[in-house]
């Protein structure tokens, strides 16, 4: 499935980062307004999607621009990494607001462009 998203999200013109921890999933969305429109209204009609909530984040620019949508699961080593060092392990998701999430999104975008450690998610 993540291939698929991968895919439709490089043709238009859609960048981000995905965490799962908790049996829980944070997506970051990072494209033109209606693009990111489109794919939030894609989500919220797709069956499999409950709980979503919308988190209004002030970022500086695209924080993972050339990247293809990397999957990072927190229930595994993540929380040896910068934007994670300190927080509980099996971290609920729920309890991330926006503060916290630019916070840690800014750490980890700087994490991931110094290293290759993450999924398969980088663009050509």
């Amino acid at each position: 499935m993540l291939v698929d998203f991968r895919a439709h999200n490089a043709k238009v013109g859609i960048s981000g980062i995905l965490f799962y921890g908790c049996r829980r999933f944070l997506e970051l969305i990072e494209g033109e307004q209606e693009d990111v429109d489109a794919l939030f209204g894609r989500i919220e009609r797709d069956r499999r999607h409950t709980g979503i909530e919308l988190l209004d984040c002030r970022l500086p620019g695209r924080l993972f621009g050339d990247w293809s949508m990397p999957f990072v699961d927190l229930d595994g080593d993540a929380q040896s990494m910068p934007g994670f060092a300190g927080r509980p392990p099996n971290m609920d998701l729920r309890l991330i607001d926006e503060e916290i999430a630019e916070e840690m999104l800014i750490l980890f975008s700087v994490h991931l462009a110094s290293s290759a450690q993450i999924g398969s998610g980088r663009s050509a």
